[in-house]
């Protein structure tokens, strides 16, 4: 992967807020056209988070510091502040609101029927809702419930989400997820399968496979995709197909030697002038008889987004046998001296591209087109959960919304619980431990902060086992302060200087702290492991919870002690 492409990723993941401001824009009805907006717009964004999270703090404390005569330091200061920065920026990006799971908010309740299984076979309802459970739930984090009803529908509860994201879902959930790679047919290789399609083009046939004189499928016709948005009045096809084997997808009928002009998206307004609403493009199965090695989405290895010379594109690695099916399906098809052969990347019997082959492709390659951003992370989403094992309805049956699982009243009660614990919790420690207590505070907001930050980055619903869990956290925090307050107190009574005291304090406590807490992590895991969803938002809470209560009362804390020492 180059630096722009590593840069992109980064960029990507941590530009949560922009990516949520765009489709707000969208939904509102802003935006105009871009289809996703700038990629370098979308880096100067991204350059913007990295800069005030990996580069800001880091000044700010150097000048501190070094106003202190503390310049040793330095270091821990800045992680300290960018932690806190970046935890801030994603918890404002979101209003300081998380996801609520559908326990305490409602959410939509969708029912797919079961059409077919793969290669005819009997469906089994349960493997079909896990296989939809890793496309659309991935991480088993967002509270997304899924589950057979019957053996001919699925119903799937999605948390109270905004409009955008829960058509994404549904467009998830309606792709079967094929992946194929094909040859496109040209009248230098493959005549006798172009003679063949258009002998039964002109029979009236419209089925999508072509037969020789024996039967044998020589070839087929797939739909090229269209984009989604117009330009000039008209949808666009996904890939450039002109001068290919082309038939109207309806009637079955040939397209030869349209009176196209030089205009941009020339054969799109030909297609609207003579209502054509689909093309098909003709794709070669083999060459003088020999088939082609077929190259699909079960000899994937991995999928990821990267941005190229043409803009947002797929990155795909191969299996060891996908390697050197690839590897033969294009030495095969490598340019002969000016001329060069085209391979179709197919999703799901749609033509998304067609690109030149320069050379041949082994163990990885890239899916190009004009594609947008949102539209490549799409793609890479359901290339990595794989094809499903059946097709669903392409829209759901019924879908409702449902209110709050656990009603008004129980969910107002967990709440006024979990406040008043952590109000109570603040009060003890300020009044016990007085300047103590006040730092252990400074530590616990932090923390809280801290929380909300990685819950909004990664999308976590925030269920009522889930507040339970921060909860627990909370008051894990506090007894680390202790823990170490208390070895404070001893070092003090016997007669060492502050700075000495502060130091020894953290040092004895901090083994036992890991010890703790890392028990603790180990039961959060399991709990991850085996729960069902209720029981993994609770373990994801306090999961981050642990890691942020060891990370403020023992790094943060220290650092705001050593500064008071100081001063």
């Amino acid at each position: 992967m180059d630096g722009l492409t590593l840069f992109q990723s980064l960029s990507s993941t941590v530009l949560l807020a922009q990516d949520q401001a765009a489709a707000q824009m969208v939904a509102d009805g802003g935006g105009g056209g871009g289809g996703g907006g700038s990629p370098w717009a979308t880096y100067l964004y991204g350059a913007g988070f990295v800069f005030a999270i990996f580069v800001l703090p880091f000044i700010i404390s150097h000048f501190v510091m070094k106003a202190l005569r503390m310049p040793a330091h330095a270091f821990r200061l800045g992680v300290m502040l960018a932690a806190i920065i970046g935890a801030f920026l994603f918890a404002y990006s979101n209003d300081f609101k998380l996801l609520l799971g559908p326990d305490m908010k409602g959410g939509t309740t969708l029912v797919y029927d079961i059409l077919k299984g793969d290669d005819g076979q009997q469906v089994n309802a349960g493997a079909l809702a896990t296989a939809l459970g890793d496309r659309i739930n991935p991480s088993g984090t967002k509270e997304i419930s899924i589950r057979p009803r019957g053996e001919s529908q699925i119903e799937i509860t999605v948390p109270n989400v905004d409009p955008l994201e829960l058509d994404r879902i549904k467009a998830m959930i309606g792709k079967a997820g094929q992946l194929e790679f094909r040859i496109v047919a040209n009248t230098r290789d493959h005549q006798d399968v172009i003679d063949y399609a258009r002998a039964q083009a002109e029979a009236g046939s419209t089925q999508a496979t072509v037969l020789n004189q024996a039967g044998d499928v020589v070839g087929r016709w797939y739909t090229v995709a269209r984009e989604e948005k117009k330009v000039e009045g008209i949808f666009p096809l996904k890939t450039p197909v002109l001068g290919d084997v082309l038939r109207n997808t309806f009637t079955g009928e040939l397209i030869t030697d349209p009176q196209l002009s030089d205009e941009r998206y020339s054969l799109e307004k030909w297609m609207d002038r003579n209502g054509v609403r689909e093309v098909d493009v003709l794709m070669a199965y083999e060459f003088s008889g020999v088939p082609y090695a077929l190259v699909n989405g079960d000899d994937l290895a991995s999928a990821a987004t990267a941005f190229g010379k043409t803009g947002y594109e797929v990155e795909f690695r191969l299996d060891t046998l996908g390697a050197n099916k690839m590897l033969q399906l294009t030495a095969a098809n490598q340019p002969t001296g000016t001329f060069k052969r085209r391979m179709a990347i197919i999703m799901d019997e749609r033509v998304l591209s067609a690109p030149q082959l320069n050379s041949p492709i082994s163990s990885q390659g890239v899916i190009q087109g004009q594609f947008t951003k949102e539209e490549v992370d799409f793609l890479v989403t359901i290339l990595r959960a794989g094809r499903l094992p059946a097709t669903l309805s392409e829209e759901p049956a019924s879908e409702n919304r449902v209110g709050a699982g656990l009603g008004a009243t129980t969910v107002e009660k967990g709440k006024n619980a979990a406040i008043m614990a952590i109000v109570v919790t603040f009060l003890c420690i300020l009044i016990y431990y007085q300047f103590s207590g006040a730092v252990a505070s400074i530590a616990l907001i932090i923390n809280a902060l801290l929380i909300f930050g990685i819950m909004i980055f990664i999308s976590q619903p925030l269920t009522l086992p889930g507040l339970a869990g921060l909860v627990l956290t909370i008051g894990m925090s506090v007894d680390a302060n202790v823990l170490i307050f208390e070895r404070i107190r001893e070092e003090k009574e016997k007669g060492s200087a502050p700075r000495l005291a502060i130091r020894n304090g953290f040092d004895r406590a901090f083994t036992t702290i890991i010890d703790a807490n890392l028990t603790t992590l180990i039961a959060a895991i399991v709990l991850y492991w085996i729960g069902t969803d209720q029981v993994r938002g609770f373990a994801v809470a306090l999961i981050i919870g642990i890691a942020t209560s060891v990370f403020t009362a023992t790094f943060c804390s220290r650092i705001i002690f050593e500064i008071a020492e100081k001063l």
